[in-house]
C-alpha cells in the first residue's frame, strides 16, 4: 500500500470514513455476519455486493436499519479518543477492514473506498491485479485521467446505470512500492458523481490516502 498522502477529494460536509455521530444510536443495525469473507464481495459500480445478502448500494442512508446491508455495521467505538468515535464500517474482526465507507451529515452513503485485497470486480479484479488484467477481464474499462508528472496515477473507469468504479493505477514504483500498472485503489461512487469522469474534478480526486478513517 502507498504511504499515507493526503485526500484531495471535497470533503465539504463529509466526514472522512463515516457520518457524525447519529443523534440517535442505531438499534436496527445488522450485527456483522460470522460467514462473511473479504474475498466474498463484489466491487460493482455504485454498490457491494455479496451472495444471500442484500447489497450496499451508494445513496442508502445507513440510519434506517431496513434499508442497510450487513455490508456495513455500526461500531460505536471505531474511533474511540477522537470527537466523533462512531462509525459505519465493514463486518470484519478488525476495526476497519479492507473497505472503508463515506457518509455526509445525514447519514447517506456518498462512496466507498477499497484498498485491501479480497473485495474485487466480476472477474476477480482487485488491488494488486495489474491493468493488463483489468483491460481484459472488462474490456469497457475507460481511461478517465493520465498521469500528468511523475508520482502522479492514471485513473480508468467502470461505469453503467448503477453507478461507477473508478480506479487508481500506479504510475511510479519509486513512489507506490508496486510494479507500474498496478491497481492500487478502488472506489465506489454514484451514477453521475462529477469525480468519476473526465473533467476538472477527475485530477483532483485521490482516494488511495492509507486508510486513514479517524481523522
Amino acid at each position: 500500500m502507498p504511504a499515507p498522502v493526503a485526500s484531495a477529494f471535497p470533503t465539504v460536509g463529509v466526514t472522512t470514513g463515516s457520518v457524525s455521530a447519529p443523534t440517535a444510536a442505531p438499534t436496527d443495525v445488522p450485527s456483522p455476519s460470522p460467514t462473511l469473507s473479504a474475498a466474498a464481495i463484489i466491487v460493482a459500480p455504485g454498490k457491494l455486493q455479496a451472495s444471500g445478502v442484500a447489497p450496499l448500494r451508494v445513496g442508502t442512508h445507513l440510519t434506517q436499519g431496513a434499508a442497510t446491508s450487513p455490508l456495513a455495521v455500526w461500531k460505536a467505538d471505531a474511533c474511540a479518543g477522537t470527537d466523533v468515535p462512531g462509525r459505519w464500517v465493514g463486518p470484519f474482526p478488525e476495526v476497519f477492514g479492507p473497505y472503508s465507507l463515506w457518509t455526509d451529515n445525514s447519514g447517506e452513503l456518498t462512496r466507498i473506498d477499497v484498498w485491501s485485497t479480497g473485495p474485487h470486480l466480476e472477474g476477480g479484479i482487485g488491488i494488486g491485479s495489474s491493468l493488463a488484467e483489468l483491460q481484459s477481464a472488462q474490456p469497457d474499462a475507460t481511461l478517465i485521467a493520465s498521469p500528468a508528472a511523475s508520482g502522479d496515477m492514471a485513473l480508468w473507469q467502470i461505469n453503467d446505470a448503477n453507478g461507477i468504479v473508478v480506479l487508481e493505477i500506479s504510475n511510479d514504483e519509486k513512489v507506490y512500492q508496486k510494479p507500474d500498472g498496478t491497481i492500487l485503489a478502488m472506489s465506489i461512487l454514484a451514477a453521475g458523481d462529477p469525480h468519476g469522469f473526465l473533467d476538472s474534478h477527475a485530477r483532483s480526486y485521490h482516494p488511495a490516502y492509507g486508510g486513514e478513517v479517524c481523522g
